[in-house]
């Protein structure tokens, strides 16, 4: 597994947990050369929760696909993380993140098919725009919704 495929898979999380929560993702990139990656999601107004969520959803997906992650990856998501969660004292902020990474983790197993394909987009691609972003949502929803041809 190449450190590329972590970025794509780790930034592709975070995508598709934003997208799960009804969030709009603009973009979503990997620089792996400079050890960056990030996804641009409208954020406003959003409760806590789903903040956090994303925040641990790029981790949760790289545990999901058992794909191994420099440690540096998740550096930012922690520091996001703790940002959100200042005024919270040490045991709500435990069980924020705790509860934070099982939804992730939930909404990402619901959502493995598009979380496969954005993060194979990423890795071939390096960066996804909004208009590609739908695109791959819209496959994954009409393949998950297909019915089987009658037998």
């Amino acid at each position: 597994m190449t450190e590329r495929r972590a970025y794509a898979v780790h930034e592709a999380g975070h995508a598709v947990v934003a997208q799960a929560l009804g969030r709009t993702v603009c973009a979503v990139w990997i620089a792996v050369e400079c050890a960056r990656g990030g996804a641009e999601i409208h954020t406003e107004g959003i409760a806590l929760a789903d903040g956090a969520a994303i925040c641990w959803a790029g981790q949760e997906a790289t545990d999901l696909l058992n794909v191994e992650a420099p440690s540096r990856l998740a550096k930012g998501d922690w520091e996001r993380f703790i940002g959100l969660t200042s005024r919270m004292d040490a045991k709500e902020q435990e069980r924020l993140r705790q509860d934070a990474r099982a939804r992730a983790r939930e909404l990402l197993r619901e959502n493995i098919k598009l979380l496969k394909a954005l993060a194979d987009a990423l890795e071939r691609d390096g960066a996804i725009d909004h208009v590609t972003f739908r695109r791959i949502v819209d496959n994954c929803a009409q393949r998950h919704t297909a019915q089987p041809p009658a037998a």
